[in-house]
This record gives C-alpha cells, sequence and structure tokens, in this order.
C-alpha cells in the first residue's frame, strides 16, 4: 500500500517550514482558451514526491509496478525535450500516463471537468496546471532493489522494461534454488558453491541483475554516459541501506582518550544533478557504474538465509563475463574513462567515502580495518528498514522555480484484505 504525508504547502517549501527559495513563476495564469499553445505552457505549481520504499521479502515484485507507476507519473507532464516546456502530444504516451495528464489538469482548477471525455484531443487543448516530480528516493532491501533501477529509469530517461521481465523470469524460486540447476541456463560460468552457504543463488541474482541495468542502457535512448541529462528529473538523491557485517571501526573521542566502535548500518548514496538546479553536471547512473548499482542492489536484498552477503571483490569474476565490461570494454569505457570496472575500479571510492579515511587520523577508519572490497554486506532492512531519515534530510537543501506542494510518499509493501479496516483508522 501507499501513503503520503504532506510535508509542506509551498510556495516556501522545505521541511518544518523551512523555506524553498523559489522564483517568480511567471506568465500562466491565463484562461485556457486564451493559451495559444497549452502543451507549452509552464506549469504553475510542482508536486515533487520523496519516496520511501520499504523493504518487503517476496512482495518486491508488487513494489516493482509501484515504481512502473511512479515513472508514468513523472512522464506524464515532463516535456518532451530537456531544452523546453512543452509537453509531448498525450497520442505519445504510454500506460496510464494519460489519466496522470488528466490529473495535472484538473488540480487547481476550477472549471467542471467530465473525466469520461478526456481523449488525447481533449488533452491537448488544456494546459497541464501542476507538474509531477520525484527528487528524493530513499530504499531498503526489496524497495531498495526498486529504487536503484527507478532513479535510473528518472536519470536516463529509460524505461522500466527490463526490471519487470527480472522479475517475470528470475522471481521464482525453483529458478533461484542454489544448487547445479540454477546456473545450466547461463551462458555466464558461475561457480557452484559446495556447500551452499544460503538457500538461493546470490551470484545468479547479481548477474541478472547487471544484465537487467545492462539492457536499460542497450534501449532508446541509449547508453547513458557521465554527461546524459534527462528530461525526467533536474536533480535526483537515492539512498539504498546495507549492514556492513564486519562493522566500520570509527574514533569516538572521550575526555581523556580515544576508543573505537563499530557502525554496522550503512547507506550508498547516488546522485543525480544539472546544471541548471545545482550549477553542476554530475550523474551516478551511467553505464560505468552499472556493476557497482547492481552489487548496491543484491546487498541491499540479502535477507539472511535467502541470500548470502556479498562482498564487492565478489563481482569481479562475473563483469568480466558481461559485455560491454570488463577485458572487452572499448577504450574509454567506465567511470572516469576507464576500462577497469571490477572492484578496484577508483571512482567507486565516491560511494563509500567513509571506508577511505586516513587511518592513522582520529577521523578515519580504526587500526585493522578491513578494506571495502574485502567487506561482506547484508540485507539493509536489517537495521534500518524505513530509511525515512535520508529522505527527509535532503529535502532541505532544495529550490524550486515554481510554488511547490511537498509530499513524503511511503510504499508499505503489505496488503489489506477487501473490506478490513486499514491499521490507520480509528472508528
Amino acid at each position: 500500500m501507499m501513503r503520503s504525508m504532506p510535508v509542506s504547502s509551498e510556495p516556501t517549501g522545505g521541511v518544518g517550514g523551512a523555506a524553498e527559495p523559489t522564483r517568480e513563476a511567471g506568465p500562466g495564469s491565463a484562461p485556457p482558451h486564451a493559451i495559444p499553445d497549452p502543451l507549452s505552457q509552464p506549469p504553475l505549481r510542482e508536486i515533487r514526491l520523496a519516496v520511501v520504499l520499504y523493504g518487503g521479502v517476496s512482495l518486491s515484485i508488487y513494489m516493482n509496478g509501484v515504481a512502473q507507476e511512479m515513472l508514468h507519473l513523472v512522464r506524464a507532464t515532463a516535456p518532451q525535450s530537456r531544452r523546453g516546456d512543452r509537453l509531448p502530444s498525450s497520442s505519445t504516451l504510454t500506460g496510464t500516463e494519460p489519466v496522470y495528464r488528466a490529473l495535472a489538469q484538473l488540480i487547481g482548477s476550477d472549471e467542471p471537468v467530465d473525466p469520461v471525455a478526456f481523449t488525447a484531443e481533449v488533452l491537448d487543448r488544456r494546459p497541464a496546471l501542476a507538474k509531477f516530480v520525484i527528487d528524493v528516493l530513499s530504499g531498503s532491501s526489496a524497495g531498495g532493489i526498486n529504487g536503484i533501477f527507478l532513479a535510473k529509469a528518472l536519470a536516463n530517461d529509460q524505461d522500466l522494461e527490463p526490471l519487470g521481465r527480472l522479475w517475470m523470469t528470475e522471481g521464482d524460486i525453483s529458478v533461484l534454488l542454489n544448487d547445479r540447476e540454477s546456473v545450466k541456463d547461463l551462458k555466464q560460468t558461475l561457480t557452484v558453491e559446495k556447500p551452499p552457504r544460503s538457500l538461493l543463488n546470490g551470484n545468479r541474482m547479481y548477474l541478472k541483475l547487471l544484465e537487467a541495468f545492462t539492457d536499460m542502457d542497450r534501449a532508446p535512448p541509449g547508453p547513458a554516459d557521465e554527461s546524459r541529462e534527462s528530461r525526467l528529473a533536474d536533480e535526483l538523491d537515492l539512498y539504498v541501506t546495507t549492514t556492513d557485517l564486519e562493522g566500520l571501526l570509527l574514533p569516538i573521542r572521550l575526555s581523556n582518550r580515544l576508543t573505537w566502535e563499530r557502525r554496522y548500518r550503512n547507506v550508498f548514496h547516488f546522485r543525480y544533478r544539472t546544471v541548471e538546479a545545482t550549477g553542476e553536471h554530475h550523474n551516478d547512473f551511467h553505464l560505468g557504474n552499472n556493476p557497482f548499482l547492481a552489487f548496491a542492489a543484491r546487498c541491499t536484498s540479502a535477507f539472511p538465509w535467502a541470500f548470502a552477503p556479498m562482498e564487492l571483490q565478489d563481482i569481479d569474476d562475473t563483469v568480466v563475463q558481461v559485455p560491454p565490461y570488463g577485458a572487452g570494454a572499448g577504450a574509454g569505457f567506465g567511470p572516469g574513462g576507464s576500462r577497469d570496472s571490477g572492484s578496484g575500479t577508483a571512482a567507486w571510492g565516491a560511494f563509500y567515502p567513509d571506508y577511505l579515511l586516513d587511518p592513522l587520523s582520529d577521523l578515519g577508519p580504526g587500526p585493522g580495518s578491513v578494506a571495502f572490497p574485502q567487506r561482506p554486506f547484508g540485507d539493509g532492512g536489517a537495521l534500518d528498514n524505513k530509511p525515512f531519515t535520508y529522505a527527509t534530510s535532503a529535502l532541505a537543501l532544495r529550490q524550486a522555480d515554481v510554488p511547490v506542494d511537498r509530499k513524503l510518499l511511503f510504499v508499505e509493501p503489505g496488503g489489506t484484505p477487501t473490506g478490513a479496516p486499514t491499521p490507520w483508522r480509528t472508528s
């Protein structure tokens, strides 16, 4: 089920009344009949969603459906190109996108409307008064997997069909059982564990996650590089929780000495930025980072006993067998123009900066700490199954060009029988 909480009703935006600076919205208050091209009218407001995706074990397939709808929601009011405000014709919208376009036309409108009459022709004669935006995603376990795929789709204007195929083909426990049968249909060579460390084959799961990310880049508009800009997002933060089973030794300064304590909770932070929104361009969701995105997805969903914990070095034997990664990569491929897409990729250190600090200082990992590629990571839901803090913390830094209605949306993968009282209502 999905639930939302209004964080604020802006123009002033932000959290707890903190100002989210706005600039004058400009023209757009004229009635629809006075607009020569309704599709070119800029929106009067944005409805921004910060989305928290709970862990849900086997309900990850259900959460995939929710992620697909969120992508349709954003596409419905996104401009047809990065450099412009004009919306694409409603005839080009797919799935439920025409419904969301109609909703955007109704929000803030005082005109009586018959929703049944919203054909593509009618939709194109009315301006969209609101724009739907997802700018923060935070996920754990099954929610973490779906959140990573949704963030990549938003950052690169890509489709989520590979994720749907992944769940349709790999969401069967008989396919994932950790035995010889789980590798028979693969072109790649994966090690069969003797004895198996877990019920399900985590190596196969990582391979299929990596292939799904790669398939997203193979489809139009083509492979995403670090310079890719998206019409679906101006700024996006993704937080994915995991559990560091080794524990990161961090210093605690007491009055008379320095001691060390292990931190087991870990979060991977991925970012997308545009020059217009932040003054810089940055995209962590490009093709060269797919092996690490798949690693994060595999770690956050390593539910105990179902999947074994994973170390970054575990990806090396698999990545080199999946084009276009590893030895078969072309010149300039990979983070920072490197052909190295294995666990030693230096650019990936940006995703685990706490593990790279000077161990001799009182700000770095403690003595004898295990290097990051050798650290085992498990399910993010073990310590942080509802990662709200990361999502709410990101909101205070947001800016907007138009008034903003801010919503905090959380997806809880639990069904309520028809007719049963919902848990948040009393009668």
